[in-house]
């Protein structure tokens, strides 16, 4: 399978499953951008990547925040031009009982992904002339 001049954004590509996926498609030819909270972690792993010979640009973004994660959508298509998936992997830590805090909590479980996948629907539907499906996953290529 070629991904070959697709663009693909990966949150939480600093280490883990993220970083996993951003090797992955990297080999399989998909121009990247790479967000996590770890600046230093994304950078590291971005300079492999283009090392390689992969187009990667790099965000700092915290899932918590739509503010971050619409800049880096619309950085992502002002350079790319397209958006054609987006593999959510970004983790968020509760320092709280969520039974204490949720419904009431600002943050709530699976609104990062949500969020995410949100924004990035729409550019993946206009890039590839196909509607995307109305749900919460965290996988769209």
């Amino acid at each position: 399978m070629s991904l070959a001049g697709k663009c693909i954004v990966i949150s939480g590509a600093a280490s883990g499953i993220g970083q996993g996926v951003a090797r992955h498609l990297a080999t399989l030819g998909a121009h990247l951008s790479l967000a996590d909270i770890n600046l230093e972690g994304l950078t590291a792993e971005a300079e492999q990547i283009r090392a390689a010979g992969n187009a990667c640009l790099v965000h700092r973004v915290d899932v918590r925040k739509r503010a971050d994660i619409d800049a880096w959508i619309r950085s992502t298509v002002d350079t790319f031009g397209r958006l054609d998936g987006a593999v959510n992997c970004a983790g968020v830590q509760f320092f709280e009982s969520l039974q204490m805090s949720y419904p009431s909590h600002p943050f709530r479980p699976g609104k990062p992904s949500t969020d995410t996948s949100r924004l990035v629907r729409g550019h993946i539907s206009r890039a590839n002339s196909t509607p995307s499906l109305d749900q919460d996953t965290t996988v769209y290529v």
